[in-house]
């Protein structure tokens, strides 16, 4: 069950975080590439680390990947994992241009 808020504890300090200003945080914002773990906000893909970041202020290498997904799912995003079987590699590779033969 999907909270609009959750309480944490960050480096031993409790924070507060909503589900609003989650979306507030990223709205306008747009989406750096997505490595492997992505979280959906108003129907756009961003990392994790990404939103937990601008929502929390806090640095990225302050908190860990499985950390940012557990809390943005706790508000109920839909967080996920791009699979490598799934990847349209010849979109990846030289932008989707085939090599002139």
């Amino acid at each position: 069950m999907a909270a609009e808020k959750i309480t944490f504890t960050h480096r031993g300090e409790i924070y507060v975080l909503t589900k609003e200003q989650v979306v507030e945080a990223v709205r306008g914002v747009a989406p750096e590439a997505i490595r492997a773990h992505w979280a959906e906000i108003n129907g756009v893909h961003y990392p994790v680390k990404q939103v937990f970041a601008r929502a929390t202020s806090f640095d990225r290498l302050d908190f860990a990947t499985n950390q940012a997904r557990d809390r943005l799912r706790r508000l109920g995003f839909v967080v996920g994992r791009i699979d490598e079987q799934t990847l349209d590699w010849d979109k990846l590779i030289d932008g989707g241009r085939k090599p002139h033969s």
